[in-house]
């Protein structure tokens, strides 16, 4: 099968375009679907920069104050935060808008390495199977920045591969640096681009520096306002679970090997797409070989993390590459053949990635529980709700927290420590710290928030008590 340069432009540029408006789809969803937890705190910083925290200052809005959210530079919520200014779209949407775009340009360059090292029907079916991944379809409309840390540094190594001119290198080392910057978790990536890209160009030794420096600098300042007394230990916590995690004990856990195959077999790629990945990997350019073993070392090195799903997107660009080299041999083999695995590779990549277009069930009263919280509870008054309802209710207040660990975890941001054996032990401790109100939906398959929901009841003054909403004075009645 061959193509004419008009046409497969006119294909490429059809196959981006549906990339960018699939995920385009209800931009004004909430974010309460996927990784919550990740994409709050982003919106949260990113909301607080158009009100004008600073950049240096990224801050969250749960208690003690000042929380500051630096476990990365807030490169993505800034530009959020513009996006939401220019186009007046909420917080979440511009989030989104932005996670699309960059998955956009990280489709086109995984399209431009393979077209350059593999041809061009590697190159567009590679394209395809990118665009249909489960978990870039997640994570590509997502408000939090692993979408747009891929983009900045594909976009980068494409332009820097076979450079065009000095200018393309230039900023082919800037959206690296970028994409560096937005997560460090990317340093993956700068193995096979010196490995291969810039090992045998030995006047770019300003390489390295021009990429790695600007992150360096970020986390000097990061580190120098963690040390300033006052205000949440969060980040703090933080650093030290981080560096914990380097140590890939967890790598051994029957758990964690379970989680590694579930992403890789099933969730991440279908398991269609795994298979057909796996066969494309034979014979690969060295580039995307070394590409992938950097992100399995990544993957390994930080085990204790990778149970979250979004770490997954290291894998997609070289899985991608994989399965347009598998399907063009098919096709080679069996035109109709290679025509139905790509076909079938969209269909369940679609399936199983339905679900990110909806709310999730336990999140459905969402709406009746920011208007109850409007009128109960004074704006001035310190709320404890889960992060996701403080944000959407645009309130300040203390994180609510359920499991065991995670309580126990909440009071040390405070610099104290709980014994969290009742579910209720965060709900006296935040009283102490002078919370008056208590805002929560209701899941009926968390057993321990049904009981936390109950304990509420028998003692605290009940402002609302529908549809799955509670809302409670922390007096007694």
């Amino acid at each position: 099968m061959t193509f004419s340069l008009k046409h497969e432009r006119m294909i490429v540029g059809a196959v981006l375009l549906l990339t960018l408006v699939g995920r385009c789809l209800r931009l004004d969803q909430p974010i309460l679907e996927n990784y919550v937890g990740r994409q709050v705190p982003t919106a949260m910083v990113a909301k607080n920069l158009t009100r004008g925290s600073g950049f240096l200052y990224p801050q969250l809005d749960t208690s003690p104050a000042p929380n500051f959210f630096l476990v990365e530079p807030p490169i993505f919520a800034q530009l959020t935060a513009w996006v939401h200014e220019l186009t007046s779209l909420e917080i979440g949407a511009s989030g989104r808008l932005i996670s699309a775009l960059a998955t956009t340009l990280a489709a086109w360059g995984i399209y431009r390495l393979a077209r350059q090292r593999e041809g061009p029907i590697v190159a567009i079916i590679a394209l395809a199977a990118f665009a249909c991944f489960p978990i870039t379809i997640r994570y590509g409309r997502a408000c939090q920045p692993e979408m747009l840390m891929l983009g900045l540094m594909i976009a980068g190594m494409a332009l820097v591969d076979k450079p065009r001119s000095r200018m393309g290198v230039a900023l082919g080392a800037i959206l690296l640096a970028s994409g560096l910057a937005v997560k460090v978790t990317a340093c993956y990536v700068l193995i096979p681009t010196g490995l291969v890209l810039v090992a045998d160009r030995p006047r770019w030794r300003w390489f390295a520096p021009v990429v790695v420096i600007p992150t360096g600098l970020w986390y000097l300042h990061a580190w120098q306002l963690i040390n300033v007394p006052g205000g949440s230990l969060a980040s703090l916590d933080n650093g030290s679970i981080w560096l914990q995690s380097l140590i890939p004990v967890a790598v051994f856990k029957l758990a964690t090997l379970s989680n590694f195959a579930r992403y890789l077999f099933i969730r991440a790629f279908t398991p269609v797409g795994f298979v057909l990945a796996a066969w494309g990997l034979f014979r690969m350019d060295r580039l995307f070989v070394i590409w992938g073993l950097s992100a399995v070392a990544m993957l390994g090195g930080l085990a204790a993390k990778a149970h979250h799903e979004y770490y997954w997107v290291a894998l997609a660009p070289v899985a991608a590459v994989g399965i347009g080299r598998a399907i063009a041999q098919v096709s080679r083999w069996r035109p109709v053949a290679g025509v139905a695995s790509l076909l079938v590779l969209i269909v369940f990549g679609l399936a199983q990635s339905r679900s990110t277009w909806a709310t999730p069930v336990e999140w459905a009263a969402w709406r009746e529980a920011r208007t109850a919280i409007a009128r109960f509870v004074p704006r001035d008054e310190p709320l404890i709700a889960p992060e996701a309802l403080l944000y959407l209710a645009d309130r300040h207040g203390c994180r609510l927290e359920i499991g065991r660990e995670a309580q126990e975890r909440a009071a040390r941001e405070w610099g104290q420590r709980i014994v969290a054996t009742d579910p209720i032990a965060l709900i006296d401790f935040y009283r102490d710290h002078g919370a008056v109100y208590f805002a929560d939906l209701l899941d009926p398959s968390d057993l321990r928030r049904t009981e936390l929901h109950n304990s509420i009841r028998k003692r605290f003054i009940i402002w609302y008590d529908e549809s799955g909403v509670l809302i409670a004075q922390l007096e007694r009645p």
